[in-house]
């Protein structure tokens, strides 16, 4: 399966979206959030569906675009090419599938395309990622071998997880020897449940024989209900064969055809490849003929081109010194700045010693210099100056509040000299309180004026104006006061009572009238006279007060405002009492903080080792050069392990030039000297083996060449042969006619087939004990009575079962045995479900396992043989072997033949082998998952020359199997052709990629 193309209709930020040509080694190159991971997903979804709301996998629906979904167009062995669209619709989107014959389907016909694969194991067995690689390293030691196993067997370690959880949850419902699993428990318990009810069992006898009686009708009940079932099946077997009885009628007539034409012996499809091998003998026969007359030819040019050897068994060696000069040139100049180098770092260590108080050239002891210690330094120092601020800014606030306070005692004392004694401030208070009488009696002489005043203006006119109204008011009310006088006296004389009430009350409402309108009169006057003389009262009061009081006033109100400015400073000054109290507390407060504080910083500085005079102010800088001094110790021991190995290196290769210049007869002086005196002697030699070289290499392309093709003649010969022998013949024209006889006997035989299976398995078998469809009918008919009787027995035992059992239950209720019967079925109960669901647990960690044993046993060799092969390409041969012990355990064996476990080999290594098996495994399962491979960005953490190996595998695997490499790093795109890679732009606005 090849993807041809993709069209992103509307996906995450890609709008619109396409590869118009998908290569059979696809790169997408992007940026960081350019799309990759989005297309990878897309890819996933359409072939698997949309992830769920509920799933905690991004759906990835478009933002600003309202269309969800897109298409894939894949080219198939079987199918030709077929268009898989999904949309937005149900939880997983609508998926329409269009095969290349225009067949249309669902979700069912996606499923047959990918045989049955889901998400999750295509994403374990062809998705490749950084993490199955980090995954190597985060495994302890001795399960790294497991897990290589599973990455090589199914892709993932799921199988190997769930057996792990399997084996916890047995060992926590059983163990043989346990005693708190809970199956162990309860098997206690029922043992000795079943002791009690034993003992109570004794105590009735009759019990015994009802429920053996029980037993008896329940095994005749069973026996009778498989019978029942059995001819019922039997019933439904006839009637299917009397519906196909006329194909199997016919199915009958070719099987005696079949067997009276008999057994023909015939290879499958054996005329065309008889044909096609004589075809290839005749080709290969003549190419041989022509390649053994230029070996011949080749030979006599060995002969006449033949050279002394003397110098041939060094020019290997002579040549690798020759490229190495360049090698040993660097070695020099990286010798010389390493050693330049450590002399830095010596000289920045004395440094920083010297500024630490550290002892030089003395060891240095660890010290902790996490993040956290670096944070606590930061919060201490600046804590300590918030709080130093804090102290400094409260003692200010004491000293201006000592001032105000002497302040206002200074404002107290002033006033306090300026107010009179306490005797003649009362003097003055009494005088106030006479003038402000005088004052009222004023404003109520003044008073009673305007009111005499008004008084007199109201009786001038009510004189001339009520005269009138005041005598019809008389003569209303002396009619009404006669009126009711003679009700009065009517009322009383004919006892009615009730009227006689209401006479009374108006009679003295009348009389009360005229008095009011008398004392009105009256009370004008009376108030006219009143006001006369309180106002002849006031004013020789007011004539006989002093005049002389306003000097007393103001006396007096000067010493008032002077008692309230009194009062208000000392009200100041307590306050400001107070607040100093207050300062001072928080004074106290501030400075044990920074004492504690201080204490802090001291004890880092301890922990540091820094000296006991160190400022705890330069924590943070104490802090830094610590840091840089660990890393400068870590630099020096490193620099002197490289030059320690630069130096043998370089001795190493002055020692190889001294050996080869000795063999060469050179007197070895100066390095560059003796170098350049082999470098001639090495060109002289080389010209005389150029023919030589040439001529023997092109012998062995021609003997090369012969060899396979004579292996093929002879096989295409034997081949040839196995078909005669196949089909027992002699000659051709035999071979042919048998052809044509056995062509006929095969298409009767795949009628047969056919019907066959429209016929099911079992049917032609019993269609033998059958000669007509009249026998079947009769057959049909007898087993229809028989069920009838049978039917009426089993009900007539199911009657006497219920009645059997009602004794039984009234004997069970009968006392204690009930109780501890009803216990014992109950923890019986229980411990059967347990041991059910223990059952259940082991067979599926039985299952998990035959499943890994059969991974094993059949693909992981397979596996192993393929990626031995890439882990040999991947090392440079290195690594040659790779071998599955009988144990189940994988080691990997060196050149030199030394053999590894996985957990010794380096990080590197590891990582190159799981590749390996990944590749391995996709070789192994493509004939029967034939998908492309994803790779997203799997290799970032090898370095050049390992990723080169692997880019190049990677190139060697997309000759058989396509690969869609996602990357963000430009040195792996450049590796590659500008044909194979599309590259995603990083913006949002709609874009359509061709890589044609």
């Amino acid at each position: 399966m090849k993807l041809k193309s993709l069209h992103i209709y509307g996906y995450g930020k890609l709008i619109d979206f396409q590869i118009r040509e998908v290569s059979s080694l696809q790169i997408i190159y992007g940026e960081n959030e350019a799309g990759k991971s989005t297309i990878m997903s897309f890819i996933h979804s359409i072939l698997f569906g949309f992830p769920s709301k509920q799933q905690a996998i991004l759906r990835y629906e478009p933002k600003r675009h309202s269309a969800y979904g897109g298409r894939l167009i894949l080219e198939t062995s079987t199918h030709g090419e077929v268009v898989i669209e999904r949309v937005k619709g149900k939880s997983s989107g609508d998926v329409s599938i269009i095969l290349e014959d225009g067949t249309r389907g669902g979700e069912e016909l996606l499923s047959n395309l990918l045989e049955g694969m889901d998400k999750a194991m295509y994403q374990s067995i062809f998705s490749f990622n950084l993490h199955g690689l980090q995954e190597v390293q985060r495994i302890k030691g001795d399960e790294i071998g497991r897990y290589l196993i599973a990455a090589g067997t199914i892709g993932t370690d799921m199988l190997l997880s769930a057996e792990q959880l399997f084996q916890k949850e047995l060992d926590q419902l059983f163990k043989p020897s346990g005693r708190k699993p809970r199956l162990n428990e309860q098997i206690k318990v029922l043992r000795e449940q079943e002791k009690e009810l034993k003992n109570a069992k004794q105590q009735n006898a009759q019990y015994e024989a009802i429920l053996l009686k029980k037993e008896t009708i329940e095994r005749n009940i069973a026996k009778i209900e498989i019978e029942l079932r059995k001819d019922e099946q039997e019933l439904q077997n006839g009637k299917e064969l009397l519906r196909k009885w006329p194909l199997i009628y016919e199915n009958n007539q070719l099987q005696s055809r079949i067997k009276e034409i008999g057994s023909i012996q015939f290879p499958a499809n054996g005329l065309a490849r008889y044909e096609t091998i004589l075809d290839k003998i005749v080709t290969i026969s003549s190419r041989i003929s022509g390649i053994k007359e230029r070996i011949r030819q080749t030979h006599r040019l060995l002969k006449d081109h033949a050279f002394i050897d003397a110098f041939q068994p060094m020019m290997v060696r002579a040549e690798k010194m020759i490229n190495e000069w360049s090698y040993f040139q660097h070695l020099e100049t990286v010798i010389a700045t390493l050693q330049r180098k450590k002399i830095d770092c010596n000289e920045r260590i004395e440094a920083i010693c010297q500024e630490l108080h550290y002892p030089i050239g003395g060891h240095f002891r660890e010290v902790n210099l996490s993040i956290d210690i670096k944070g606590r330094i930061k919060d201490l120092l600046n804590q300590d100056v918030r709080l130093d601020s804090k102290l400094g800014e409260i003692r200010t606030q004491i000293i201006q509040a000592m001032n105000k306070q002497k302040k206002m005692e200074n404002i107290c004392q002033e006033i306090e000299l300026t107010l009179l004694p306490e005797n003649e401030f009362k003097q003055l208070q009494i005088e106030k309180q006479d003038w402000e009488n005088t004052e009222q009696l004023r404003k109520e002489k003044k008073d009673n004026e305007k009111e005499l005043e008004l008084l007199l203006q109201n009786e001038a006119r009510s004189k001339h104006l009520k005269k009138k109204e005041r005598d019809q008011a008389y003569a209303r009310t002396g009619v009404f006061l006669i009126i009711s006088i003679g009700l009065l006296i009517w009322t009383l004389s004919s006892s009615q009572w009730v009227m006689s009430t209401f006479a009374a009350i108006a009679l003295a409402f009348s009389i009360l009238s005229l008095n009011t309108m008398r004392k009105n009169n009256a009370t004008s006057r009376q108030e006219s006279e009143r006001l006369k003389q309180r106002i002849q009262v006031l004013s020789n009061t007011l004539s006989k007060r002093n005049t002389g009081m306003d000097d007393s006033l103001k006396r007096y109100e000067e010493q008032v405002r002077l008692r309230e400015e009194w009062k208000n400073s000392y009200s100041l000054l307590e306050q400001h009492k107070q607040q100093i109290n207050e300062l001072r507390e928080q004074e106290q407060k501030s400075a044990d903080l920074y004492y504690e504080n201080q204490l802090k910083l001291q004890e880092i500085r301890d922990e540091l080792g820094l000296v006991q005079n160190f400022s705890v102010s330069r924590l943070d800088d104490a802090y830094e050069l610590l840091l840089e001094l660990s890393q400068l110790i870590k630099t020096k021991a490193k620099t002197k392990d490289e030059l320690k190995e630069y130096l043998q290196r370089h001795e190493q290769w002055i020692s190889t030039l001294s050996e080869l210049s000795h063999a060469a007869g050179i007197e070895f002086e100066e390095p560059g000297e003796t170098f350049f005196q082999l470098k001639k002697i090495f060109k002289q030699e080389q010209e005389k083996t150029i023919i030589q070289k040439e001529l023997t290499g092109k012998l062995l392309e021609l003997t090369d060449e012969a060899r396979p093709l004579e292996f093929e003649l002879e096989q295409y010969q034997s081949s040839l042969s196995k078909l005669q022998t196949l089909a027992e013949v002699d000659c051709e024209e035999e071979f042919r006619k048998k052809a044509r006889e056995f062509e006929e006997l095969t298409k009767m035989q795949e009628r047969v087939a056919m019907l066959t299976a429209q016929l099911g398995s079992n049917l032609p078998d019993t269609a033998r004990m059958s000669k007509s469809d009249e026998e079947i009918k009769e057959r049909l008919i007898a087993l229809k009575e028989k069920n009838k009787k049978t039917s009426v027995q089993l009900d007539e035992l199911r009657s006497e079962l219920a009645s059997v059992r009602h004794q039984l239950q009234l004997l069970e209720e009968g006392g204690s045995y009930t109780e501890k019967l009803h216990r014992f079925h109950q923890l019986r109960s229980i411990f059967n479900e347990e041991s059910r669901n223990w059952a259940r647990i082991a067979i599926a960690k039985s299952l998990v396992q035959k499943i890994m044993d059969n991974y094993k046993k059949e693909r992981f060799p397979k596996v192993v043989k393929n990626a031995q092969e890439y882990m040999a390409f991947l090392t440079d041969g290195e690594y040659t072997r790779l071998t599955f012990l009988p144990e189940g355990s994988l080691v990997v064996e060196s050149s030199d033949g030394v053999l590894f476990d996985p957990a010794e080999l380096s990080q590197g290594t590891g990582e190159q082998l799981y590749t390996a098996l990944r590749f391995a495994l996709v070789q192994v399962l493509k004939g029967d998952y034939p998908f492309p491979i994803i790779i997203d960005d799997g290799f970032v953490n090898f370095d050049y020359v390992r990723t080169q190996k692997v880019l190049r595998l990677i190139e060697k695997v997309s000759e058989t199997t396509q690969i869609l490499l996602f990357t963000c790093h430009e040195h792996i795109r450049n590796h590659f052709q500008d044909e194979s890679i599309v590259s995603l732009p990083g913006k949002k606005e709609q874009l359509i990629v061709n890589n044609q």
